[in-house]
């Protein structure tokens, strides 16, 4: 491999890994700006509220799917924590 190339991809690694802190960073301070609400648990009514103003919030924040599916889970507590952990550990191990 030439200089040129190995300089060349290591140019790109760094700033794709730049690109990626800068995007976890921007996330942040749109969810500073709007709290999205958290959920612990209950009924089904009280889930899809939870997940209906978080959909609002996030949609106002310009949040992407992958932003929401990667940022749900910080949303979570007790037993909706629980759960949500179970559902990712299986969807890995498949």
């Amino acid at each position: 491999m030439e200089l040129c190339e190995i300089i060349k991809k290591l140019k790109n690694k760094v700033y794709m890994e730049e690109a990626t802190r800068l995007e976890h960073e921007e996330i942040k301070e749109r969810r500073r700006r709007i709290q999205p609400p958290s959920f612990k648990g209950g009924n089904a009514p009280k889930a899809k509220n939870c997940l209906k103003e978080y959909n609002v919030k996030t949609h106002y924040l310009r949040f992407t799917e992958k932003e929401k599916i990667e940022d749900v889970g910080t949303q979570l507590e007790g037993d909706a924590l629980k759960c949500y952990t179970c559902f990712s550990l299986e969807k890995e191990k498949s």
